[in-house]
């Protein structure tokens, strides 16, 4: 998680600095991000998606455009077949509106059960225009790899140069009025280490299990109370 104070009209370099610094943080390439929930992409029916109040939709993109090509100096390949765009763009924004200081944490919990269901859910409504057949292909910034969810649909791991699964990754942008701009990264849990099914079924008398359990109280005397509870 990072976090960088801007003054309002930000520009494309400090937000991309923004990205930049988290993902060096994170120790991650932006070539291994499948999914960005931005903070907001524009409302239907305006052209180009731009925001009423703000220039946010223009400001988000070109600052991931620019930090994207700034993370990879020598090569623009993307990681999906036929070098299409794989990192895709969705926003809350667009299902419930402006949601002011409960926007970051919204965005926080849609990517989580993303992640649960192993889907990414479209924008409903995007801007469509007549020149625009197919409107993935405004944000797909040329070399970076973008594009805008126009439909549901699974999300899928990427493979590595040597053909390994890459876990699922997604970024999640969060930008105040008053120019504090957040941006996290967040990572599915490894496969191998989640709880198998058979680990959740009761255990018989022979053969018990143990399970952990957090418990909370004001002291140690009401915490010893609750525990043999």
């Amino acid at each position: 998680t990072h976090e960088k104070h801007c003054s309002h009209q930000s520009s494309d370099d400090r937000v991309a600095g923004l990205f930049l610094e988290t993902w060096e943080k994170a120790q991650i390439h932006p070539k291994t991000l499948t999914y960005i929930e931005a903070h907001d992409i524009g409302k239907p029916g305006r052209e180009n998606g731009e925001k009423e109040n703000g220039k946010y939709n223009s400001l988000e993109l070109d600052a991931l455009k620019s930090a994207f090509n700034k993370a990879k100096p020598l090569e623009n390949q993307a990681f999906s077949a036929n070098g299409s765009p794989h990192c895709r763009i969705g926003s809350l924004a667009h299902n419930i509106g402006d949601l002011e200081t409960a926007a970051g944490i919204t965005g926080l919990l849609k990517v989580l059960l993303a992640m649960r269901y192993k889907t990414l859910p479209a924008i409903p409504d995007i801007t469509r225009t007549k020149s625009d057949s197919k409107p993935t292909e405004r944000s797909s910034q040329q070399d970076a790899p973008f594009c805008l969810l126009t439909d549901t649909q699974p999300w899928k791991r990427i493979t590595d140069e040597d053909g390994r699964e890459v876990p699922r990754r997604a970024g999640v942008n969060s930008f105040g009025h008053g120019g504090t701009h957040v941006h996290i990264i967040l990572e599915e849990w490894p496969q191998d280490c989640m709880t198998n099914q058979k680990d959740m079924e009761p255990s018989d008398s022979a053969n018990p299990k143990q399970y952990l359990f957090l418990l909370s109280a004001k002291n140690r005397e009401r915490l010893m109370a609750y525990a043999k509870k």
